[in-house]
């Protein structure tokens, strides 16, 4: 029996033009059907906008298209064409690196706390955006440091 290397590229640009079946895709490759569910499968499990559903007896492949991020980008500057107070005081942090109890920082490091960016704090611990422990420390959740740092890239800050 030969064994057939088959070239993963050619079948992921075949699947980004258009959703392909097994059997489809080996024909048009010239190998048996077995051998391109195989790499489907291997292709799937490293390809994450690689995708399959199954209708009925059948298992359709595609490629899911690629997000282009500075659309977003553009369009979430255009709305909101500067950070609000409680977006830069969560970039501020993960610009400290206050991402870990083991790494937070004083409250009081933040600079000037007037009562507006006290109640600003207090509304970020209420949505889990940062936590403030007992002895005045603060540090990004995991969701605030996600936010931060998509803040930073679409301000590029």
């Amino acid at each position: 029996m030969r064994r057939v290397e088959v070239d993963a590229g050619r079948v992921l640009s075949l699947l980004e033009k258009e959703p392909y079946t097994a059997t489809e895709l080996a024909r048009i490759l010239g190998i048996h059907h077995a051998t391109v569910e195989r790499l489907l499968w291997r292709l799937k499990s490293t390809n994450p906008d690689l995708r399959s559903k199954s209708i009925g007896r059948f298992v359709v492949y595609w490629r899911a298209p690629k997000e282009n991020v500075e659309e977003y980008d553009e369009f979430i500057r255009s709305i909101f064409p500067a950070l609000t107070k409680r977006i830069r005081v969560l970039v501020e942090l993960y610009r400290r690196k206050a991402v870990s109890p083991s790494t937070a920082i004083k409250i009081s490091s933040l600079g000037i706390l007037d009562d507006d960016t006290k109640k600003i704090l207090d509304e970020l611990a209420e949505k889990q955006r940062v936590i403030i422990t007992a002895s005045g420390r603060i540090y990004l959740t995991q969701l605030g440091a996600s936010i931060a740092e998509g803040a930073e890239k679409t301000y590029q800050m």
